[in-house]
């Protein structure tokens, strides 16, 4: 029997604040050999914390194959912010981030070659980048209230 575990969550905001979150979640390794390693480990599927911040996932079913569920948090203003599902990841932008008003921020990373691009709800393109850790990184922000768009490379 192998089992796949994923444990705690922690949120680290733009201004710096660290938010840590006990949530676990155990699956198994997809070979059916009568085992079930939620026999073994209890899943914490959400948790809230003194100042607000509440964080969710969902369990995996008894006896189901390990995929690592998606994380949402909730700021205590009611924003809410969705983690892509990521195995063994040191690290992850979310997906999503919506206010209590309904407005939409969207983040789009994809693995290669690591540019980074933020929609708004409107589908305007808000920031985009060419890449982390690049030879040369680009970072363009959208025109704001007439000033035109901006840029900077490095």
């Amino acid at each position: 029997m192998l089992c796949h575990l994923s444990t705690d969550f922690v949120l680290q905001t733009a201004y710096g604040e660290r938010h840590q979150f006990y949530l676990s979640t155990v699956g198994n390794d997809g070979v059916n050999d009568g085992h079930n390693c939620t026999n073994y480990f209890t899943q914490h599927v959400s948790d809230l914390e003194d100042d607000g911040w509440l964080a969710t996932t969902t369990a995996i079913p008894t006896g189901d194959q390990y995929i690592p569920p998606v994380v949402t948090v909730t700021s205590p203003d009611g924003t809410t912010m969705q983690f892509p599902s990521t195995e063994g990841s040191a690290g992850a932008v979310p997906t999503t981030a919506t206010d209590r008003n309904g407005n939409q921020v969207t983040w789009s990373l994809p693995y290669t070659p690591q540019a980074l691009t933020i929609t708004d709800s409107l589908g305007r393109q808000v920031l985009t980048t060419n890449g982390f850790a690049q030879a040369t990184d680009t970072i363009s922000a959208a025109d704001k209230g007439g000033l035109g768009p901006s840029g900077s490379a490095w």
